[in-house]
């Protein structure tokens, strides 16, 4: 075996022939420039314009928004999944911004009433 000269040698405790020099960074390249985080490339593609149609008018608007309009006019049609989302959202939002609660009432067909946002869900 090899003699350490009476170094502590164990956890949290590597020899001193293996630790970084003083001033010398571990990652000395440092990140290649080019390179994007997946949140930059996330934020690319939602920020890209995409035209909709609303009933006979074309609009521009951006991925993101075309995401969320979608969600939206699902969960008014009664799509309890995506009702939930966009509750879940709006909280997190109120939260940020210290806005007012959101809630909405769904009237199902057969006279059931259901609502979501508050905290007593029924």
């Amino acid at each position: 075996m090899e003699e350490h000269n009476n170094q502590d040698i164990g956890y949290k405790k590597p020899p001193k022939k293996s630790q970084f020099k003083k001033g010398a960074s571990g990652n000395p390249k440092g990140r290649p420039k080019g390179s994007t985080h997946p949140d930059q490339i996330l934020s690319k593609f939602l920020d890209e314009r995409v035209t909709i149609r609303e009933g006979n008018n074309f609009k521009e608007v951006t991925k993101l928004e075309a995401i969320i309009m979608q969600r939206i006019n699902k969960a008014m049609k009664g799509g309890y999944k995506e009702s939930n989302a966009i509750i879940n959202s709006a909280k997190m939002l109120n939260k940020k911004t210290d806005k007012t609660e959101i809630i909405i009432r769904h009237i199902s067909p057969d006279g059931t009433t259901r609502t979501y946002g508050d905290d007593n869900e029924t």
